[in-house]
Parts: C-alpha cells; sequence; structure tokens
C-alpha cells in the first residue's frame, strides 16, 4: 500500500506510507476519470479469468465532445481478485476521457460487460437471478469546484470537503446478481432485464466532483500488477545481481519441512479472536505455526546469541522483478538487494527469506508507539499502537505472519508446489542438494527430468517413469476386474525363477 487517508480537523488528508503529503497537481484541461468495475461471486471467480472477460464502453449522451476509446482491456488490478476493472493498454486502473471546455452538465456512458466463452457465461450464473451478462449505465452529473479539473468515478479519490451527497465509501461498480447491490445504493440504482432476459440492466446516477489528477491516488497505487497477475516461478538465475544478493541476506538455509509444517499448522489450527491464542499479551507468539518456525531458528541460528525469535516476516520471490513479496497482503514489496544485516534471517533456496524478530515482550514503547526489533538487536519496524494495547492482548503482531502463513498457498501456488513436491527421480525436497550436479539439482527442483544423460540420475529418472507406468497399468487393470492380472513380463520372469 503506497497511500493513505488520515482524518484532520480539516477534513481526509492524503499521505504517503512514509506519513509525508504528495505534492498536489493536475491537468491543464477538464478530463473524466472513468473506473469501470465488474463485481463477481467468490464461488464463480475461477470462470471469470480476464483474457475471456471484456468491456465496451458507449457514450449515450452528449451526442458529441466526449468520446471513449474503441478497445478497452479488461484486467484485475486490485488486490481483491473479484473485482475486474476497465483500462486501456497505458492505463490499468480506469482510462481518461478529454472534456469539452465547455463542461456538459451530464454525461452518460453505458459499460456492456460480456464473457467471451458461452460456457463460461453459464458457469457464473449460480442461481436464476443471475446474469450472464449485464449492462451498467452511469449518469455523471459533473460538479465544478474551484479544487481540481478531474472527475473521477473513483469516489474515494473525493477529498472532504468535496464528497458532495454521495458517500466516499460508495462505488459504483457493475455485477452479476441483484444480490450483489450493497444498501448504500439501493435508493439511487435501478435494476431491470434485457427483453431476453439474459441481461441485468444497472442504471445509476451520480455526482461528481472536480478534483486534482493527484487526488486519484489510486492510479499510482495500481500502476504495477498485483500479485495474482505476475506469472509466478522459482527458477531464477544463480549468477543474477538478485539472486546473489538474496544469498547474502541468509547466513542460515532452512530445510523445506519447517516453513511446510508451520503453513500447515496456521491452516488447520485457530488463531485470533476467541481461540486459544488471544486474550492476553503476545498470545498469537504460542500458536504452533510460528512456534516452528521461531524454534527451528532458535535450534539453528549460527550466532547463538541470536536464538531469541518469536515472530518473524515472511518473503518470496515470485518472478525476476527485484521485489520480495510478503505473505501478508497487506505488507508492501522489498527490494531484493535490501542491504539489511544478513544476521537474522533464513532462507530456503532461492525462493524464500524469512527474517526473525524478537518478540513483543521485548518490545519498547514511546509516543510514536511500539517499537519491534530483530534478534540481532536491529531496529524493524514501528507499529502505531500503545503500549496498553500491546500488554492487554488488544493488538497482536503475531496475527499477521500466521495470517500470511495460512494464506501462503493461495498467495504463492508456484512456491508451495516447489515446497512440497517429490522430484521425478525420487529425491525428497529435503535431498535435492545430494544431486551430483548443477544441472540434474536444477532440473529437479523444478520437476523436469534431465532428458539429455549428463549426470547419473537420468536411470533414476527413467526408473520413475516405468514405475508410474506400471502402476498405472495394475490400477487399470484392477479396475475392470481382472484382480490377477499380471503383464507377460512379470509371468516370464515368475516361470525362470522357479
Amino acid at each position: 500500500m503506497k497511500h493513505a487517508l488520515v482524518e484532520t480537523p480539516d477534513g481526509s488528508q492524503l499521505v504517503r506510507a512514509d506519513g509525508t503529503v504528495p505534492r498536489a497537481w493536475d491537468v491543464e484541461q477538464p478530463v473524466l476519470h472513468l473506473l469501470a468495475r465488474l463485481f463477481v461471486r467468490s464461488e464463480t471467480l475461477d470462470a471469470c479469468r480476464s483474457p475471456r472477460v471484456s468491456c465496451t464502453a458507449t457514450v449515450l449522451q452528449p451526442a458529441d465532445g466526449v468520446r471513449v476509446p474503441r478497445e478497452l482491456v479488461v484486467r484485475q488490478p486490485l488486490s481483491n481478485q473479484r473485482y475486474f476493472v476497465a483500462g486501456t493498454g497505458d492505463s490499468r486502473y480506469g482510462f481518461m476521457v478529454p472534456l469539452p471546455s465547455a463542461l456538459p452538465e451530464e454525461v452518460v456512458i453505458r459499460f456492456e460487460w460480456r464473457f467471451t466463452d458461452p460456457r463460461q457465461a453459464e458457469a457464473v450464473r449460480v442461481s436464476g437471478e443471475d446474469a450472464a451478462a449485464v449492462d451498467h449505465v452511469l449518469r455523471l452529473r459533473l460538479r465544478p469546484t474551484e479544487r481540481g479539473q478531474v472527475f473521477s468515478t473513483d469516489t474515494p479519490a473525493w477529498l472532504d470537503p468535496f464528497r458532495f451527497t454521495n458517500p466516499g465509501d460508495r462505488k459504483p461498480y457493475a455485477f452479476l446478481s441483484k444480490d450483489s447491490l450493497p444498501e448504500d445504493r439501493e435508493d439511487d440504482v435501478t435494476l431491470g432485464w434485457s427483453a431476453t432476459d439474459d441481461v441485468l440492466l444497472i442504471d445509476e446516477p451520480l455526482d461528481v466532483p472536480g478534483i486534482l489528477l493527484s487526488d486519484v491516488w489510486a492510479l499510482a497505487e495500481h500502476e504495477k500488477e498485483q500479485l495474482h497477475e505476475v506469472r509466478h516461478t522459482v527458477r531464477f538465475d544463480p549468477a543474477s545481481s538478485d539472486t546473489r544478493a538474496h544469498r547474502a541476506r541468509a547466513r542460515a538455509e532452512m530445510p523445506h519441512k519447517v516453513l511446510v509444517q508451520a503453513v500447515r499448522a496456521a491452516r488447520d489450527i485457530p488463531y485470533g479472536r476467541g481461540t486459544d491464542y488471544d486474550g492476553s499479551v503476545a498470545a498469537c507468539e504460542r500458536h504452533p505455526a510460528l512456534l516452528a518456525l521461531c524454534g527451528w531458528w532458535n535450534a539453528n541460528a549460527p550466532d547463538p546469541l541470536h536464538r531469541r525469535a518469536r515472530l518473524c516476516a515472511i518473503n518470496v520471490r515470485v518472478c525476476d522483478d527485484g521485489e520480495y513479496w510478503n505473505a501478508h497482503h497487506k505488507t508492501p514489496n522489498m527490494p531484493v538487494d535490501n542491504p539489511l544485516p544478513n544476521d537474522a534471517a533464513a532462507r530456503i533456496g532461492d525462493v524464500v527469506l524469512i527474517d526473525f524478530l524478537q518478540g513483543q515482550r521485548a518490545a519498547t514503547f514511546d509516543e510514536d508507539g511500539c517499537h519491534l526489533w530483530d534478534v540481532a538487536g536491529h531496529p524493524w519496524q514501528t507499529v502505531g499502537v500503545s503500549e496498553a494495547e500491546v500488554r492487554s492482548g488488544e493488538c497482536d503482531e503475531g496475527w499477521y505472519p500466521l495470517q500470511g502463513l495460512a494464506a501462503f498457498p493461495d498467495r504463492f501456488p508456484a512456491a508451495w508446489s516447489w515446497l512440497t513436491c517429490e522430484s521425478p527421480s525420487g529425491h525428497s525436497s529435503l535431498a535435492r542438494a545430494q544431486l551430483d550436479s548443477p544441472h540434474c539439482r536444477e532440473k529437479v527442483v523444478l520437476g523436469v527430468p534431465c532428458w539429455d544423460g549428463s549426470c547419473s540420475c537420468q536411470d533414476e529418472v527413467q526408473s520413475w517413469i516405468a514405475r508410474k507406468a506400471r502402476n498405472a497399468l495394475y490400477d487399470l487393470m484392477h479396475r475392470l476386474g481382472f484382480q490377477d492380472w499380471q503383464p507377460r513380463w512379470v509371468k516370464e520372469r515368475n516361470r525362470s525363477n522357479g
């Protein structure tokens, strides 16, 4: 997260993540920022992937003077994958439309959301009340102000006192089910059906104030791809500067099974409100998932003086973009070449980095809040909570790594498969380093056989394939009822052995 809104005596104020106020800037002529969004049910998300979702825009009013792009690109640029956003090739978060200097009082635009695959259109209809397509008409009443010349339908950008009659949390998005209409839009939105009853019609008015271009902070917030948009990998060039920096960041290397055990514990054992890990200072630090990770560090840290971990931060390389993605979805990315000390972290291969911290009982407090320290005594993070909130258990920093661990398989599917897989040659993920050449080691980590025969695991790969094929054949014949069936070569071998 790069920006946030803070409440001041004079209204809302936009600030950066570091607390500074961004420079105010605007455009020279009036523009309309259109944020067309489609919201889908969570159970239909797998059927709704952006390459198969299309959106077209048509200006219904005024007759001329306002032109929208012919081709729109549908993406999922928000952390919530259930929102699809129409933009252009250059703009991920909506798109800009020039307005005439003589502003029209109202601009009416229709967004038509369609699924390009007919089977997909049927898959999104969970019930008879759901639609397979939607037409969303926005009736935008432009309200000039002294603040700026950008009229945006991204309502959270409307800072006080320019919210007018629309609350800032009202978001004019399209949806496929009448059940998805929020209460704060019920009085203004008109719903209907097309003549063929397969297209949901949404008609919605919206007062849009003029603001600064810099007020539309989400344009910069979502300019980079989200985690679910990135093509994940676990294969990194060992000679690259990022890989060298990653290896230099940690003196210790953790076995795969330790993180796997922690992830499964976080997913299987409840934590937080109303559980055994709630209601006292640092209660989440006692959760088996954190005990697994921190326990391994406290038994294996290179420096015995640093064996005092109670918390951790888990970061993953998902592509060669020079960044770590944190396991917790609200934690900002961190550069791989960050010059942090290497005596408080462990790595798992070239993919995962885990920083270890002292517990909340070792935290210090002042007027800025709670200061956390890593196991080597370096300052790690300042959290804006009081000592009373931490000591009472009202605030527990252990909740965040637990949530990240629980979400790990969903956020990092490639890394999770890599951590948990058995290689084709039969080598477990904990013994890959024993393979006889870098070539073989890289192939087996990725689950790819070494077909060129350059190392001794060639025979093991072929043996694995033969074993899999034999087992599949036995299973098929037994399913067909031939319980005593054996292939001819087995019968001949048995006869020759007497």
